[in-house]
């Protein structure tokens, strides 16, 4: 199950690894290449980073951040093998360091090893029963695993330790909306809404849910508040349209279409749809116009393919026949 990319994920929910000092140490140097990593990690100079951190582990191999950061830095460089069992053989010599475990499962489910990274997770959440970020890792790995209960439950926890992060609520709206519960998906995307009411994709996410739920009235007062707050979002536009269509407003879902196509040139599905209306309105040139620059845009569309032939089966049917000689 693909993870909505819509989600506003903040900087708190994708911090993964906080910044901890290392443990008490004699040598000076050892604190001064852990600045030096640090400063080539975050720099994005990953080889150079992996180079002080194994420096840092020479200096004190026992320390657990310099592994940390090693197996990051080389994991950044694509040697995930490396970069487990650099993880995997810290949390065993320190499993009271909650930052081992939580770099273990992200690297664990980045690599799609999901029940170890979620056990990862609730190793950390034993150490800190408060740390908001691992209930939410916790909750998106359940999710991909699709247990959707318990993920909901991670999210929840998550929201308890973390009120005033709209991304929590949005991770549990999808999770409700997959489990089929759409009032409570509903009521979640109203609290993100409050949480951060200035946020246009918030609006967005619960137009689709009252969308979803047969609220076309509701959808199309979220979609409208979430142009309000961006003129230029075009997926709104485009909902905003699915909306006025299945209501039976063909010209303003028309002028929504044009608006999200306007907006974003290179956006697929407006054209679909726009060729659905152009059609229902009997304009067949036009339809099939647009449905060519859907298929243009995203060859790979088999419905936007499977309207296009039924628009040219549909205008060559009505095409008067030439009697014969």
């Amino acid at each position: 199950m693909a993870i909505s990319t819509q989600r506003a994920i903040s900087s708190f929910v994708l911090s993964l690894v906080v910044a901890i000092a290392p443990l008490a140490v004699s040598a000076q140097s050892l604190e001064e290449l852990f600045v030096q990593g640090r400063e080539a990690y975050e720099a994005g100079d990953f080889a150079r980073a992996a180079e002080i951190w194994q420096q840092a582990t020479a200096v004190n191999p026992a320390d657990p951040m310099a592994q940390v950061w090693l197996a990051l830095s080389l994991y950044e460089q694509g040697d995930a093998n490396a970069a487990l069992a650099i993880l995997q053989a810290a949390a065993t010599s320190h499993p009271e360091i909650a930052a081992v475990h939580r770099s273990l499962g992200r690297v664990l489910a980045e690599q799609g090893d999901l029940e170890a990274a979620a056990q990862a997770y609730e190793q950390v959440i034993a150490l800190e029963p408060e740390d908001a970020t691992a209930y939410y890792s916790l909750g998106l790995t359940r999710e991909q695993q699709e247990q959707y209960t318990a993920a909901s439950a991670a999210y929840r926890a998550a929201i308890t330790r973390a009120p005033d992060d709209p991304a929590l609520y949005t991770a549990l709206g999808d999770v409700l909306k997959q489990q089929g519960d759409l009032t409570a998906a509903i009521n979640v995307f109203r609290q993100a809404v409050a949480v951060e009411p200035s946020d246009p994709v918030l609006h967005r996410n619960l137009g689709v849910a009252l969308q979803a739920a047969d609220r076309p009235d509701e959808a199309v007062i979220a979609y409208r508040r979430a142009l309000d707050l961006d003129p230029d979002y075009a997926t709104a536009y485009n909902d905003l349209g699915v909306v006025l269509w299945s209501q039976g407003e063909l010209t303003a879902a028309i002028a929504a279409y044009q608006a999200a196509i306007a907006r974003d040139p290179d956006y697929a599905d407006p054209y679909n749809n726009l060729g659905l209306v152009l059609q229902a309105q009997g304009d067949l040139t036009g339809a099939i116009e647009a449905y060519r620059r859907a298929l243009a845009l995203n060859p790979a569309d088999d419905i936007a393919r499977a309207n296009l032939a039924a628009a040219e089966q549909e205008q060559s049917q009505r095409q008067p026949r030439r009697s014969a000689p």
